[in-house]
């Protein structure tokens, strides 16, 4: 029974449905980028359709939004890969001696590519299902497998001009938005602080701000907005992380402020230091500055001067020295250096990964022992090589198995002679994942959704025959 048990659990997580919308915008970019090819071949008579179509399809695909620069070069990769993978699959087409190492080479480098993360497993998995469809296809002669290539390369410019001038989807859009107004309503609120400490040390009547409602708000909003994001994704992208860095980041951030009005805000009125308080105020009006970059960051999407976290609670320090007040003043004054100090690094990470956001990297791990020397910069090539090849490396060993049955099935599909067996290694690519409850749900959800493909097919191929009809129904 419990085995009974699991593998109906495992049938209803694997057909469970996505609450999230579709993203109707990206279909539709890629339902231009893979059919108009097609059209345009069936006008003007060119004969590289299918390889055109196959260009556009897969860069089309990898485009994920984001950095400019990023998605350029990575749909760029994706590109290369299929033209590379179309020519040497052509021709080692017939030549089984050579076609089972290439796919074996080709399939162990798609399982690595994973370390590179999305941009990763998108390159790899374009490169390796091009190679078993280009294996599966005759040509008449080893120039053909050239001219392929050269529509492979065709139908992804086409892709690129699509997704990078025509229409560029930016589906991080609303989520930068709300975490940028969550550091805009931070502003708000140390400009608010910043003027009631001003109106207290003058001994002019003023009252505490409670920016909870604001912030708080905004900060629940961008959480919503970022869970909206992940949810039905088959993993996270370093964008997506480094959003949820920064919203995290409104939190502490806020926290720390409000410490440090109430801090000062405890020191008896006659007890108060003029200039130490003149200096908390500066203080706060730089956080001030320093949060409007930070959002003004996140909105841009491009490169910009990194924003320098020049404040600290150094210079209040400095103030103390020599200062006469009581002892209780001291300590709380001190208590708000100290807090300044902590605030000072938590921006100094926002600043860094405002940096790694728009430049596509993903988060890196942040020293916080100087409150403005924060590094962004991205671990070594060669430690990630190590890492990666080390023999007890997850991604190794799933390398491997890909590399081993993806070479068998091909192996399978010319030695049996299969008409179009290129779709027994597309589905091994397609299922095999590096964790077995990954695997079994793919496996459930191919054999379902190969069953009712095939269904949908036979009946739309007996009710409709023209080529224009199936070309639409090839778009929807």
């Amino acid at each position: 029974m419990p085995r009974i048990d699991r593998a109906l659990d495992t049938m209803r997580a694997a057909t469970a449905l996505a609450t999230p919308r579709p993203a109707y915008a990206a279909g539709l970019r890629g339902a231009i980028a893979t059919v108009l090819p097609l059209v345009v071949d069936s006008l003007l008579g060119l004969g590289g359709g299918v390889w055109m179509s196959l260009g556009g399809f897969n860069v089309a695909l990898s485009d994920r939004g984001g950095a400019y620069r990023v998605r350029a070069a990575t749909m760029a990769a994706v590109m290369a890969g299929g033209m590379t993978a179309v020519l040497l699959g052509t021709l080692a087409h017939n030549r089984l001696a050579l076609a089972v190492p290439l796919v074996f080479v080709v399939a162990l480098f798609a399982g690595l590519a994973r370390v590179w993360g999305a941009a990763g497993v998108s390159i790899g998995g374009a490169s390796l299902s091009t190679l078993v469809i280009a294996l599966a296809e005759p040509a008449a002669s080893p120039l053909v497998a050239f001219s392929r290539a050269g529509f492979a390369i065709i139908g992804g410019l086409g892709a690129m001009a699509i997704a990078l001038m025509i229409w560029p989807l930016r589906p991080f859009r609303p989520a930068r938005m709300a975490v940028a107004h969550g550091y805009d309503a931070l502003a708000d609120y140390a400009a608010a602080l910043a003027r009631y400490n001003r109106a207290r040390s003058a001994g002019e009547p003023a009252e505490l701000p409670a920016g909870s409602a604001a912030v708080r708000n905004a900060l629940e909003t961008a959480r919503a907005v970022l869970a909206s994001l992940r949810r039905g994704r088959p993993g996270s992208s370093g964008r997506e992380e480094n959003l949820v860095v920064l919203g995290e980041g409104v939190d502490q951030l806020f926290g720390h402020l409000v410490a440090v009005g109430e801090t000062v805000d405890s020191i008896a009125p006659e007890q108060r230091a003029p200039a130490a308080d003149a200096e908390i105020t500066a203080v706060l009006e730089s956080f001030d500055g320093t949060m409007r970059l930070v959002a003004l960051g996140v909105l841009e999407e491009g490169d910009q001067t990194p924003v320098a976290v020049q404040w600290n609670g150094n210079a209040l320090r400095e103030r103390l020295r020599g200062a006469s007040m009581t002892d209780e003043a001291c300590a709380h004054y001190l208590q708000a250096a100290a807090i300044l100090d902590r605030a000072a690094q938590f921006a100094s990470v926002g600043s860094a990964t405002v940096e790694a956001l728009n430049g596509g990297r993903p988060p890196v791990p942040v020293e916080r022992s100087a409150a403005a020397d924060v590094s962004g910069d991205a671990p070594e090539p060669l430690a990630v090589l190590r890492a990666v090849l080390a023999p007890g490396s997850l991604l190794l060993r799933h390398a491997l198995r890909l590399a081993v049955v993806t070479a068998i099935a091909v192996a399978l599909a010319e030695s049996l002679h299969l008409k179009r067996g290129y779709w027994l290694t597309i589905t091994v690519v397609v299922m095999l994942q590096p964790y077995t409850s990954a695997t079994t749900h793919r496996a459930l959800q191919r054999v379902l959704g190969t069953v009712l493909g095939a269904l949908l097919t036979a009946l739309l191929g007996a009710a409709f025959h023209d080529q224009r009809a199936i070309l639409a129904l090839s778009f929807i």
